[in-house]
């Protein structure tokens, strides 16, 4: 399948989660009860090698002469790397951080006050009573404001509300969004290696993901998740 008809990647199957669930449960809880144990034995054994002489001989030995390690150095070094390994892996987590964000702004024509969103939502026909007032709520209550952008063919009755307005008004603010962004930061988009796309109402096949890939000509192995249907809980 092409990148326009399939995700990054395949998704997990039943035993793969599982097994991934095991080996978290594994690496966050069992492993540190191990290697910190581990650890500290070994590294009190090397601090009274060193002060009783036997590490500063094993030193000396090792410059004057040629002898070969044995089994039991071997597994010591091998698991004081491992330890090591592990509490370097526990105590430094990779960070995740906020480059930078695009807020896009469309063309002032797209303003409208929350009593023009009232009307279109009540002129529509499209909802019941209690689904306009939910509505109202939305607009009175979650910060949207006087200047708040709509698409225009919003206030057309009948509305327009057709898969090809929706695609041109992804067009104008996400993908446009996008583009501000890259140039911003002077990043290509060859180089960027997962794609997050939410929308809560648009979602075609092939998805929103898959238009922006082709738009921008991203590579194949680019990780890509298509969020719908969630609403703002997918943040």
């Amino acid at each position: 399948m092409g990148v326009s008809d399939s995700p990054g990647r395949q998704p997990d199957t039943t035993a793969i989660r599982h097994f991934k669930g095991l080996v978290k449960v594994l690496q966050t809880h069992v492993l540190p009860g191990l290697l910190l144990p581990v650890a500290a034995g070994l590294t009190a054994k090397i601090v009274l090698a060193s002060r009783s002489g036997e590490l500063q001989q094993v030193i000396s030995m090792a410059r004057q002469t040629t002898f070969s390690i044995d089994l039991f150095s071997t597994v010591l070094l091998s698991t004081l790397a491992l330890a090591a390994l592990g509490i370097w892996r526990m105590l430094f987590k990779p960070a995740v951080y906020l480059v930078d964000f695009i807020a896009q702004r469309p063309d002032d024509s797209w303003k409208h006050s929350r009593i023009d969103s009232e009307m279109y939502a009540e002129n529509s026909k499209q909802f019941t009573k209690e689904a306009v007032d939910f509505q109202r709520k939305v607009l009175w209550f979650g910060g949207l404001g006087n200047e708040t952008y709509l698409p225009p063919w919003l206030g057309n009755f009948p509305q327009n509300t057709s898969m090809e307005n929706a695609k041109l008004e992804f067009d104008l603010v996400v993908v446009k969004a996008c583009r501000d962004l890259l140039e911003k930061n002077n990043v290509k988009p060859s180089q960027i290696g997962v794609l997050v796309v939410n929308c809560s109402l648009f979602c075609p096949t092939p998805s929103l993901c898959a238009h922006i890939m082709n738009h921008f000509k991203m590579g194949r192995n680019v990780i890509t998740y298509n969020l719908g249907g969630m609403g703002c809980s997918a943040s």
